[in-house]
């Protein structure tokens, strides 16, 4: 957010003595006449009231977003720092499987290999132990 003033200008304020007044625009600028105190009435006060009511508003949130500025600023920062630790973490990785993924790839079909002998070897074992597997899944699950 930067800091230039809104152009838009606001066109009632109260004055000392609480009325509205035409602070920022004449009647002359804007090409209207402005109405006689008296016929503002509540309606005028009301009005001035709210204009007030909403600079407060908006001056809060300008100085809420001054503030929140810095915070922002510092957790983006930490963000980036976090994605690039990130990146850094997944290319060491794949690094490592770029290196080791024959290793595993080899001990992966040695061991269904092994698995695939002792089946064929003892057929009635190998059901047997699927079937007690089963049903301690089957319970536990």
């Amino acid at each position: 957010m930067s800091n230039s003033q809104s152009t838009v200008p606001v066109l009632l304020r109260p004055d000392t003595n609480g009325k509205a007044t035409d602070s920022d625009t004449s009647a002359a600028e804007t090409g209207t006449q402005e109405n006689p105190p008296e016929e503002r009435g509540a309606r005028g006060k009301t009005a001035a009231h709210l204009h007030v009511a909403v600079d407060k508003v908006a001056d809060t949130a300008e100085h809420a977003l001054r503030k929140a500025g810095p915070a922002v600023d510092r957790a983006a920062v930490k963000a980036h720092l976090a994605v690039d630790h990130m990146a850094d973490n997944a290319a060491h990785s794949g690094e490592w499987l770029a290196a080791h993924g024959a290793d595993l790839n080899r001990g992966s079909k040695r061991a269904i290999d092994q698995v695939r002998s002792f089946v064929s070897s003892h057929p009635l074992t190998a059901i047997g132990i699927a079937a007690f597997v089963g049903l301690i899944l089957g319970r536990l699950l």
